[in-house]
């Protein structure tokens, strides 16, 4: 196993850590549908897609970027385009992986949206098992400029660094 894909498996982007966790709805916006979730929380319909994609990229990569795509055309923007970064990712396709997961980081910065510095993260760690340390401390850089990182999650991305 190279070292490179024992980083990326140790890390908490995209996969040492459940995606649930990193994934995690912050909530929905005031003018998204709401969908009823077990615990009681309400979690937007686009919240919903993203996280089914996501999964679904866990189980089945080629039925995920297939509905990553049909996603991006109806308009899921970076959620789907991370989705389909996941996939790549899942099929070990790191160029494609790294360039979609950075297209993803940086739609998702200008959309505001909290969970940049973990795309930006995963893009690093997708770097890091192509083999391109340079691309991958960039990135990583990028997921530390954010300064929405705390305790594991930024001390991972620190290590990853290193």
């Amino acid at each position: 196993m190279s070292i490179a894909l024992f980083l990326l498996l140790q890390s908490a982007t995209p996969y040492g850590t459940p995606a649930e966790e990193i994934l995690l709805p912050r909530g929905p916006k005031p003018d998204e549908q709401q969908v009823e979730q077990p615990v009681g929380q309400q979690v937007s319909s686009t919240e919903k897609r993203f996280n089914d994609c996501v999964d679904l990229a866990i189980d089945n990569p080629v039925a995920a970027i297939a509905e990553a795509n049909r996603w991006r055309i109806e308009g899921g923007r970076y959620l789907a385009r991370h989705c389909l970064a996941f996939a790549y990712a899942e099929q070990a396709r790191w160029p494609l992986a790294t360039a979609t997961f950075v297209e993803a980081a940086r739609e998702a910065e200008v959309a505001g949206d909290e969970r940049t510095a973990n795309f930006w993260a995963q893009a690093g760690n997708a770097a890091l098992a192509d083999g391109q340390a340079l691309q991958a401390i960039e990135h990583f850089n990028a997921a530390l400029v954010q300064g929405s990182l705390e305790g594991l999650q930024k001390g991972e991305v620190h290590l990853d660094r290193a």
